[in-house]
């Protein structure tokens, strides 16, 4: 039995040889492990690295694209400034005020009395209209150029009559108190105006952000008609 019990031992035993030899595969193993986990680091890193540079070179051409946006905005303002387009338009012909032209002898005697030459915008523009919606629009133009705000009372006419202005409803300047009083609280009713002025005959007027303008200004972004149409007192 003793002999038996000896000689199993000694087939159990593990030979020197192969101990150290799955010891170093252990340590290889362990080494490779570790060259893996750095490898795979370094990867990581060189990643984030690639992002960096990937978004830098997309920001660079982005900042190229403006620059040269810019450059052609550039070039063509100095075309411009250097190059102006040509102004030579076709002067409107202006029909001599003795020319009756099919007007009326009432309508020529009240533009005569203005000293209101005729163009062919406002002669066509007449001819098309009723003589007595004419000749309020010219009342209303009397009653605006007395108020001496009006810079271009043909085209102002022109207008009147197309739009059929009265006297005290016109639009395009600073309008009688009793108008402005009108639309000032319809204005004000629709919210675009919070206050309101009168420095040296003019009326100011103050939006909702704070900011002042003449009347004769806001009230042609905001019409006295627009505002009847929209509010409801």
């Amino acid at each position: 039995m003793e002999q038996l019990r000896r000689q199993t031992e000694k087939n159990s035993r593990i030979p020197e040889k192969q101990r150290a030899s799955d010891a170093s595969k252990d340590a290889l193993i362990k080494t490779l492990k570790n060259k893996l986990k750095k490898v795979r680091a370094e990867n990581e890193g060189l990643k984030r690295q690639l992002e960096v540079v990937y978004g830098q070179l997309s920001y660079g051409r982005e900042v190229e694209q403006k620059n040269n946006r810019l450059k052609e905005e550039n070039a063509l303002l100095k075309n411009k400034l250097y190059n102006p387009p040509s102004s030579k338009t076709p002067k409107e012909k202006v029909i001599p005020f003795d020319s009756r032209a099919g007007i009326s002898d009432r309508i020529l005697h009240e533009l005569n009395s203005l000293n209101l030459p005729l163009n062919s915008t406002l002669t066509k523009t007449i001819l098309e209209a009723n003589e007595e919606i004419v000749l309020e629009a010219v009342e209303a133009l009397k009653e605006q150029m007395d108020l001496e705000i009006v810079k271009r009372p043909g085209a102002w006419l022109s207008k009147a009559i197309s739009h059929g202005w009265i006297p005290n409803e016109s639009i395009g300047g600073i309008q009688p108190e009793k108008s402005f009083s009108t639309w000032y609280d319809l204005a004000k009713a629709y919210g675009v105006v919070k206050s309101c002025r009168q420095e040296a005959n003019t009326w100011l007027v103050q939006d909702t952000t704070g900011e002042w303008h003449s009347y004769s200004e806001f009230s042609t972004k905001w019409t006295l008609d627009y505002l009847r149409s929209v509010v409801k007192i």
